[in-house]
């Protein structure tokens, strides 16, 4: 497998509120965002095993 691409994306949550979130790209121009992973004041996005 490649080693998965990580980047910030702005995330509108169903409450309209936007948050900066870190997304794990499994597929090409498929990003999937982990709720529960939520990233604060990060420089970067650490790999994370989900």
């Amino acid at each position: 497998h490649l080693p998965c691409e990580f980047d910030h994306r702005n995330i509108v949550l169903s409450n309209g509120k936007a948050r900066t979130m870190c997304c794990v790209c499994v597929r090409v121009s498929v990003c999937h965002a982990s709720i529960t992973k939520i990233h604060r004041q990060l420089s970067g996005c650490a790999p994370s095993f989900f």
